[in-house]
């Protein structure tokens, strides 16, 4: 057996290296800001490679190692060969504000305001200021981005209480997940946004399994910094004060009346004070104004335009129309474009994107019925969280192209849940009550 696994760790080692001889020949004919680039990228290769040889997980390491090299080979070719979906005009104006702001930088002026979501152009011009302009680094922080995303879902579904081969089974499938790929591969802020929640919801879900205060502090500084590149995100804040306000982790019971409740009050007026231009930028003075008809019309005709628009029209004309219109909502949003819907080369990958969100539900579904007495509270958050993310992208998206990259940034909690309904918890007990089956030890 421990043959075994040094021989795997050898050929495991071998593959990491791969890459790292094949960039240096690729590297070598870069001069000038390319070199820096290839620099970056192949330092960045020989440290990641050295940490994944160390694991001892072989699954997970060969998992890690598929989902950087695909990015990587992906954002090699949007930048050198061709232009991938979505690297056009949203990822040449980030690209564009970025430089703009690293010459600013650099010649002692005021740098451009990027506000919402341009702050990701700041980061853009970061990278720029320290490294030269160089779309591909830009593009190659993204890869980064994506594989610790691959990492943390794999992260998610141990913490809730899945089996091994399901934890495995959810880094694959976000491995090789199109959407996730592609987002890693362009100058667009979708990567930073889904990487930020999803460690938030991790760490969140850490707290609500074991009442440690740094992950909950964790978790909502994670959520503030992802709600400002992405105003929607902080709904997701309204789960985390609801349980920190009356949901006991050291009891696991929920109390009603409690000093959780101040403080979480407390924490929100200084959000609501300190932060409120840049983290609610895209929501109205009156945060009311969510519940009505009017301002959601109002909101959803200038999005419902072009040819992928989809329910032009049909708008709530009273609070009744919006409980009723939600749920429809919901499936063009997951679901766009149908089958009958696809006419061109665009609507086939988002049919298959949807496609893919189809089979996700159904598994994730599947999960209720698999997740034990105590980890139910966990499924619950989880839901709790996955639902208002649902709900607000839902009801601020009329147009497919839109919803394929808003829906991305729900697809981890989608696949963590959904992997523990195809493969079940770390320990289960079959149909006929008969034996215990630990998949976590393969006995």
């Amino acid at each position: 057996m421990v043959k075994e696994t040094t021989i795997d760790m050898k050929v495991i080692s071998v593959l990491l290296l791969l890459p790292v001889a094949i960039f240096i020949g690729f590297a070598s004919s870069m001069r000038g800001t390319e070199m820096v680039s290839a620099l970056i990228v192949l330092s960045s290769i020989v440290f990641i490679s050295m940490g994944l040889i160390k694991s001892k997980e072989t699954g997970l390491v060969i998992v890690l190692y598929l989902a950087f090299i695909t990015r990587l080979v992906l954002a090699i070719l949007n930048s050198f060969y061709i232009h991938l979906p979505d690297s056009g005009t949203d990822a040449v104006a980030f690209e564009d504000l970025g430089w703009k702001v690293a010459q600013a930088w650099e010649n002692g002026a005021v740098p451009p305001d990027t506000p919402g979501a341009y702050l990701y152009s700041k980061f853009v011009g970061l990278i720029y200021f320290l490294t030269g302009r160089s779309p591909f680094v830009a593009q190659f922080f993204n890869v980064i981005f994506g594989f610790f995303t691959v990492y943390f879902v794999y992260k998610l579904v141990v913490e809730i209480g899945g089996s091994k081969k399901a934890a495995l089974t959810g880094s694959l499938v976000a491995a090789l997940f199109p959407t996730l790929n592609l987002y890693s591969a362009v100058i667009l802020r979708e990567n930073v946004i889904t990487l930020l929640s999803l460690i938030s919801v991790y760490y969140f879900i850490k707290w609500v399994k074991g009442g440690l205060l740094y992950h909950i502090v964790l978790s909502v500084i994670l959520l503030t910094a992802a709600s400002s590149v992405h105003g929607a995100m902080i709904f997701v804040g309204g789960v985390y004060l609801f349980f920190f306000s009356f949901y006991k982790p050291a009891t696991k019971q929920w109390k009603l009346i409690n000093k959780e409740v101040v403080i979480a009050i407390v924490l929100t007026l200084v959000v609501m004070v300190f932060f409120r231009s840049r983290l609610l930028n895209k929501l109205p003075a009156d945060i009311s104004l969510i519940f009505s008809p009017e301002y959601l019309k109002s909101r959803l005709i200038p999005l419902a335009v072009g040819r992928t628009a989809y329910l032009q029209g049909f708008y709530p004309a009273s609070i009744i129309d919006i409980v009723i219109h939600t749920p429809i909502r919901i499936i063009y949003f997951l679901l766009m474009p149908f089958l009958w819907k696809v006419s061109g080369v665009f609507d086939i990958i988002g049919f298959v994107d949807a496609a893919f969100y189809a089979v996700l539900i159904f598994f994730c579904l599947k999960s209720i019925r698999k997740a034990g007495c105590e980890n139910k509270i966990l499924f619950i958050a989880l839901f709790a969280i996955m639902l208002i993310e649902i709900l607000t992208f839902a009801w601020g998206t009329s147009n497919y192209g839109t919803a394929i990259r808003h829906r991305q940034k729900i697809v981890c909690l989608l696949i963590a849940l959904a992997s523990v309904g195809r493969y079940g918890m770390q320990i289960r007990i079959n149909k006929k009550d008969k034996f215990h089956v630990n998949e976590k030890s393969g006995e």
